[in-house]
């Protein structure tokens, strides 16, 4: 099945749109009137031509290039060992393809890990330095909290040289 995201001039929207239809690749597209997708909210009767169009010439460059190894075997007349070299050959490029993709998914994976690990370093980080502001802060509050003391203490002794004045 051909994704329907493929086809050319069909969008996230449209996609979404046709999904919702029951639409889920080109080759649903293709089987559809024009009528039939100019009934879908979005969809008037000249763009369902054109995606029907674009969903069939996809179509036909997808079969064109599966054909193509065939053709070639054709001319020699398909032989049972011709066939398993053609099998052989996917299965290798198949295999390649999947050797690759563990490839990135292993190299993913540790960039995930560094990340994790300096994500963690940089936490800590902000930790001990949010500790060491709270810390400096606590000072600066005791250290204004003895000034008010004494200045409540020097207020309270002029009152009280005030009041043996009089």
């Amino acid at each position: 099945m051909t994704p329907i995201l493929k086809i050319p001039g069909v969008g996230p929207a449209l996609a979404k749109a046709l999904h919702e239809h029951g639409l889920k690749s080109a080759e649903d597209v293709k089987g559809k009137t024009p009528d039939e997708l100019a009934k879908i909210p979005s969809i008037g009767a000249n763009r369902s031509k054109r995606i029907i169009a674009a969903a069939d010439l996809l179509l036909s460059h997808v079969v064109d290039a599966i054909a193509e190894p065939v053709k070639s075997v054709r001319d020699e007349s398909i032989t049972e060992s011709s066939a398993l070299k053609i099998a052989e050959a996917a299965r290798v490029a198949a295999e390649k393809r999947a050797a690759k993709a563990e490839a990135k998914a292993a190299k993913s994976a540790k960039k995930a890990d560094a990340l994790a690990v300096a994500c963690a370093k940089a936490k800590e980080k902000a930790k001990r330095k949010a500790n060491k502001h709270k810390k400096k802060a606590k000072k600066a509050i005791a250290k204004e909290k003895l000034r008010e003391k004494e200045i409540l203490a020097i207020k309270s002794e002029k009152k009280k040289k005030k009041g043996k004045k009089r």
